[in-house]
């Protein structure tokens, strides 16, 4: 099956692939509709390979990668 690019990835600014958690990020620039296209495209993903507990994300904030600041 062939699916769409999801809006969150229409924008490079947008988005980055952590590799230390396997799965795309959102960065602060996303904006609402990018964060609810990221929710959505997460929960049909996991959703749809047959997990025991329903993937939910409750917090947004919790996908969004903020750099450690260096002092």
């Amino acid at each position: 099956m062939l699916l769409d690019m999801p809006y969150f990835m229409t924008n490079e600014e947008w988005y980055i692939k952590s590799e230390e958690k396997g799965m795309y990020l959102l960065t602060e620039k996303a904006p609402k509709e990018a964060q609810e296209s990221y929710k959505e495209f997460y929960e049909a993903l996991y959703n749809s390979q047959n997990y025991s507990d329903k993937f939910e994300i409750k917090n947004i904030n919790d996908y969004i990668y903020r750099p450690t600041q260096k002092n």
